[in-house]
């Protein structure tokens, strides 16, 4: 139940940020040549600048018009659709908004086993395993300095440059390389069936471990992804009169969204509680309807989200904004 108008109930909401997730598109084997890929281009940019209306939001347009043309005026060699896909996010991760989005096909790379199983966190500038899961070995928390022979702060440098983030915050980014550095690492870099990765021993000696890829089943089974719906904490404090709600991301099930918040919210209107603190930080986005149902018991009247999505379709891809 949504609060009432003379409520005087505080609400105090942390950090949000929201993506979100568009159709994907089809990259297949064949190249694309030279004309293609700049036919393609000009009508992608085309409908960025007719309907993106964040698209000089956080570059003047005079530099983004730029480097626009010099996506396209680079264009000299035929390209496979996975590098092409790649260039695309270069440019959205140049608009800087985070709801700017092309998907990565799932026939492509996740039915099979093209993933490196790690995880990243960043201390002091230097990157660490941060989730391991697999029965055979456990590496996790031990000092990373390289895959397949390229330094780890190259790789992680190289994969920044093409993800989307709003404005200049990189926190976003970086909670990207925490929890899906599998997933940008297969789709930017490699997706080889083994990977060599140097770390620091316990006795800060380097050791090389011949680390196999696994397929999306597997990461959801040794937990390296997380697929439950583990996302919202919750607790009261009745001597101080204030209730917490924690919400990590939005990428729960609905079904289950909605029921864990009507219990919570019964629990808040209940004991009615003057103070309630809903804490997003770190929460990267996931499905919209999840996001406005939270919304709904914030406010009594109806409102209308703007936005509009772009598709444009050629060769196969379908590109999508927001």
């Amino acid at each position: 139940m949504p609060p009432s108008k003379n409520s005087k109930n505080k609400i105090v909401i942390l950090s949000f940020t929201l993506f979100l997730i568009f159709a994907p598109y089809s990259i297949y084997a064949q190249k694309l040549s030279k004309e293609q890929q700049i036919s393609d281009l000009k009508n992608y940019i085309g409908k960025l600048k007719k309907k993106h209306i964040g698209l000089y939001r956080y570059t003047p347009k005079k530099e983004m018009n730029n480097f626009l043309d010099s996506i396209v005026h680079s264009v000299s060699n035929p390209c496979t659709k996975k590098e092409f896909y790649k260039t695309i996010r270069r440019i959205n991760a140049k608009i800087r908004c985070g709801h700017t989005v092309v998907n990565y096909p799932h026939e492509t790379i996740y039915h099979k086993a093209s993933f490196i199983p790690l995880n990243l966190i960043s201390i002091d500038n230097k990157f660490y395993i941060s989730k391991n899961k697999i029965p055979i070995f456990s590496i996790e928390y031990k000092q990373i300095i390289s895959i397949d022979d390229v330094n780890i702060d190259t790789i992680v440098t190289k994969i920044k440059e093409h993800l989307r983030a709003d404005g200049y915050i990189e926190t976003g980014k970086n909670i990207e390389i925490k929890d899906f550095f599998w997933q940008h690492y297969a789709e930017l870099i490699d997706t080889k069936p083994y990977h060599k990765v140097v770390v620091f021993d316990t006795i800060g000696k380097t050791d090389t471990l011949n680390i196999k890829s696994l397929s999306l089943n597997d990461l959801i089974e040794y937990k390296l992804l997380n697929k439950n719906d583990s996302f919202v904490k919750f607790y009261s404090d009745s001597l101080n009169n204030y209730t917490y709600l924690g919400i990590s991301s939005f990428l729960g099930k609905y079904k289950t969204f909605k029921k864990k918040l009507k219990h919570i919210f019964s629990k808040i209107h209940k004991r009615k509680t003057e103070n309630l603190v809903i804490d997003l930080r770190g929460n990267h986005g996931g499905y919209s309807k999840n996001s406005y149902l939270l919304l709904s018991y914030l406010i009594r009247d109806k409102i209308e989200v703007p936005g509009k999505s772009i598709f444009s379709y050629g060769r196969g891809f379908i590109f999508c904004d927001f």
